[in-house]
């Protein structure tokens, strides 16, 4: 907790999260919370927890491990170990059920390695969030309706996935998108730690400008490639490292990875 403190180079909800993990953590860095505990812990929504997970990790402060059995991830915390701990805390994430490297090993991904001899990273930037519109000074204006006379200003959407909002002043939402978002949000803190347990070829080849998508099945994960010939090789070679990564991070347990091209599913 001290190193993060002192040699963190987080502001705001970074740093919160980055204390939370440095809380946790073990000697040697090693901790595997779940999203769920981190936003109690940090007060802050699940889905900002995950997007902050991912720009930690892009700075070299934290590196998240994804594990077998469809376990929560495993994180090491790199500020102030040095390169001896650091082998350690990956020897012993192994022990821990750790997937590891193709060659058997555990390598740090090489913004860390950077990190720990010296290079400058890049901070993690701050969740944008949207001001708010009123100064709260303002008195409220009497619109001169009662709650008796039928509502003319209720805005009412022709789509169906979208819940209407039962008072003009709060914001429709539209539950497809943030479906989308946070499906989004998963790959890319996915495709981040796949990039380092696959050969890079394979990665760039196959997943890198992969794209995941709502399904209807609950226990099926739906991935879209952009080229024919992946498919097989993504849905018998590669299915298992994306489900057991997609599973650990979303903490879900869906049993299938159904692989499609963009032209097949437009």
């Amino acid at each position: 907790m001290t190193a993060a403190w002192q040699d963190s180079q987080q502001k705001g909800s970074p740093l919160l999260l980055m204390l939370a993990f440095a809380d946790i953590a073990d000697d040697l860095g090693l901790c595997w919370p779940g999203y769920d505990h981190l936003a109690k812990k940090t007060r802050l929504s699940r889905r900002q927890v995950m997007r902050l997970v991912t720009q930690c990790a892009a700075t070299g402060e934290l590196w998240p491990i994804a594990r077998d059995r469809q376990r929560s991830n495993l994180y090491i915390v790199t500020i102030g170990l040095t390169p001896q701990e650091l082998a350690c805390a990956a020897q012993r994430a192994l022990d821990m059920g750790a997937i590891p490297d193709p060659d058997g090993g555990l390598e740090p991904p090489d913004i860390v390695i950077q990190r720990m001899h010296g290079a400058p990273t890049t901070p993690a930037k701050e969740p944008e969030t949207t001001p708010a519109t009123s100064d709260n000074l303002s008195p409220p204006q009497h619109t001169g309706s009662d709650n008796l006379s039928p509502r003319s200003d209720i805005a009412v959407s022709p789509r169906s996935d979208i819940a209407v909002s039962p008072d003009p002043s709060l914001p429709v939402i539209d539950t497809e998108r943030e479906e989308k978002e946070d499906l989004t949000e998963l790959w890319e803190t996915a495709k981040q730690q796949l990039r380092h347990q696959l050969d890079l070829a394979t990665y760039n080849v196959h997943l890198k400008t992969a794209t995941l998508h709502p399904t209807a099945k609950t226990n099926t994960w739906h991935l879209q490639v952009n080229h024919s010939l992946s498919v097989p090789w993504v849905q018998f070679q590669l299915a298992p490292q994306v489900l057991t990564c997609l599973n650990a991070l979303s903490q879900t347990q869906r049993e299938k990875l159904y692989v499609t091209t963009r032209a097949a599913s437009a």
